[in-house]
Formats: structure tokens, sequence, C-alpha cells
């Protein structure tokens, strides 16, 4: 289900990948990424914001809300940490903080448009 297919340069993403199929597959890197944790020391191969850019990709399609404290426990690392790496995706352009409309104590991070392309773009490198 996984294989390598070589990046056509310009060539617009796949639509032969579902949301369903894309947000599966990120879930599962997430499950084995936490997998790993039971065998490997998990601050040894720690990388919050590959944590975090999986779980925006997996809720854009599944169309589930994200909040900074959620996001905070999906990367797995202290909170401190997990702020700091929300705050460097989002100077990047990567993700959005938006305030919650319901709730204004809360904000929803959400994965930019142009970091869900270029996702759009790897997955289907790997997803066959």
């Amino acid at each position: 289900w996984i294989g390598f297919a070589a990046p056509t340069p310009g060539r617009p993403a796949s639509s032969r990948h579902t949301p369903k199929t894309r947000a599966g597959f990120a879930r599962d890197l997430i499950h084995t990424r936490r997998l790993r944790d039971h065998f490997i020391p998990p601050d040894i191969l720690a990388d919050p914001a590959w944590d975090m850019l999986l779980e925006l990709y997996a809720s854009h399609y599944e169309r589930q809300t994200v909040t900074v404290s959620s996001l905070s426990l999906a990367s797995a690392v202290p909170t401190t940490t997990a702020l700091r790496w929300i705050g460097v995706l989002s100077d990047r352009g990567l993700c959005d903080r938006l305030r919650d409309t319901e709730d204004g104590r809360r904000t929803i991070v959400q994965l930019s448009e142009r970091a869900r392309a270029q996702l759009d773009a790897y997955f289907d490198c790997l997803i066959r």
C-alpha cells in the first residue's frame, strides 16, 4: 500500500486519493509513531512539528476542529514545547491560528492551504 512514486514537477495532486484515504494514511503514520515510543525512548526521536502537521492534516480531511490544547496533546511533548512549535508552524505559514467563535477562550489551529497542498503532493508520492 505504500510505495514510492517519483514526483512530477508542476503536476497537481492526485485526485485518486479520497479525503478518507488521506486522513487514514496520516492516522496510520501517527499510530506507528506512537507505537515506536514503546520500543525506542520517545525523547530520542521526538519530532513534534511533524506530529502536529500529521494531526492537522488528518483532522482537515476528517473535518474535525483542532484546538491548541488537543494539538499539544497530539504532539506528545510538554505543553510549553508544543506551544513553541505551534508558533513556529504559524510563523512559517504552515498553520493558521483562529479564535474559536463558540468559546473565545479557545484557539483553533488549522493546516494552511499551502501546507495542505504540500502534504498532498508528498503523500501522493507515498500512497499508491
